[in-house]
Order: structure tokens, then sequence, then C-alpha cells
């Protein structure tokens, strides 16, 4: 899906990135109000990544890449360097993502509506959230910020919601943050990026 121009802009943007270690698990649903739909579930516990497509930048420090490792009681894919693990073939235009979040260190890129065309970038901080827009890929336009309690090393329920121009960000259930994108990128799939150091997820 990412073409080696994309991979260069995106380089230069994020390899002065903090190291990040995160855990998270996740559903995605369509969103459609007359019809809720399961569309695709992972809790990496088979240990199995033939779904996801993992990329690893060429300029990425090493180690790098991703690997489901356990964690206590759970499965979880790590990911180390710059890497990107990415669900493989799957786009769709209006979606809900849920998932559970624990920041270990730095911050985690959670990318939605990723195609060809760019991606919404939702970066999850220490008491930071931000939405940015990155179409063309190269190109990134902020759309809104917010400063939640968001703390290091505690578990934070996370709901993303994509319907049209609009992305929600849901934290424990409470809304912290809206943007709408009058231009907005249509459809595309979801992927997570790491930025140079050990991360870890449960998805």
């Amino acid at each position: 899906m990412k073409m080696d121009k994309a991979n260069n802009c995106r380089s230069q943007k994020f390899l002065a990135t903090a190291i990040l270690c995160f855990l998270f698990t996740f559903t995605i649903v369509n969103n459609s109000r007359a019809d809720w739909k399961a569309l695709f579930y992972d809790d990496f516990e088979s240990g199995d990544l033939s779904k996801w497509t993992i990329t690893i930048e060429p300029d990425s420090p090493t180690p790098a890449g991703w690997e489901i490792m356990g964690e206590s009681e759970n499965n979880v894919l790590r990911g180390r360097g710059h890497s990107w693990a990415e669900l493989t073939n799957k786009y769709w235009r209006n979606y809900n993502l849920t998932f559970r979040l624990k920041i270990i260190t730095g911050q985690i890129h959670v990318c939605v509506k990723l195609s060809d065309q760019g991606r919404y970038l939702i970066r999850f901080a220490n008491n930071s959230v931000t939405i940015e827009k990155e179409s063309p890929w190269g190109t990134f336009t902020f759309l809104r910020s917010s400063s939640p309690t968001l703390n290091l090393n505690e578990w934070y329920g996370i709901e993303i919601r994509i319907i049209s121009e609009s992305i929600e960000v849901y934290l424990n259930n409470d809304k912290i943050l809206t943007a709408e994108d009058p231009e907005y990128l249509v459809s595309g799939g979801i992927g997570f990026e790491t930025l140079g150091g050990g991360k870890r997820m449960d998805i």
C-alpha cells in the first residue's frame, strides 16, 4: 500500500520522535446506527500475524519489526524501531475502533482511513491527544488537540468513531475530542506506527 516516496516523507517527519511502549486490545465495527456489525477482531492469542502487513522503514534503527510476545496472561504485539503494522487489505468508509491502551513511555500513532491517498493520524501521548491529516503523503494538516488526563502505565478504554467528515475520540466513555474535515478521506484501513524504540500492543 505504501510507496517509497511516502516512506521517505514519513521518515523525515517522525524519526526524532520519542521512544514509546504500549499495549492495547481492539475491535472494529461499522457505525451505521441501523445495523451495527463487527468488522474485525484480533487479540493475538492465536500467535498469528498473517492478517497484518509489517513494514520496517529503511532508515530504522535496529532491532526493528513486530512480534507477538507474552505479557502477564495475554499475548501482545511488540513493535520496535521505525516500523508499521497495518491490517492487510481491509478498507472501510465509516467505522468505530475500540481498544484498551496503556502507554509505557512516549507516544503511539493510531492511523485511520489509511490508504494510498493518506491517513488520519491520532497521536496518544502523556496527557495529550492530537488529530492530524496527512494527505497527500508528506503534507500534514493539524485538525484538533486535547489535554485529557492520560497517565503513563495506566490502562484506558479508547474509542474512535469515524463518520464521513467527523472523527470523535472517547476516553473511558467520555468524549474528549472531535475534529471535522470538509475535504475528508473517504475510506481506508487502520495501522500503527512505532518510531524508534520498544513498543507493545495487545489487539
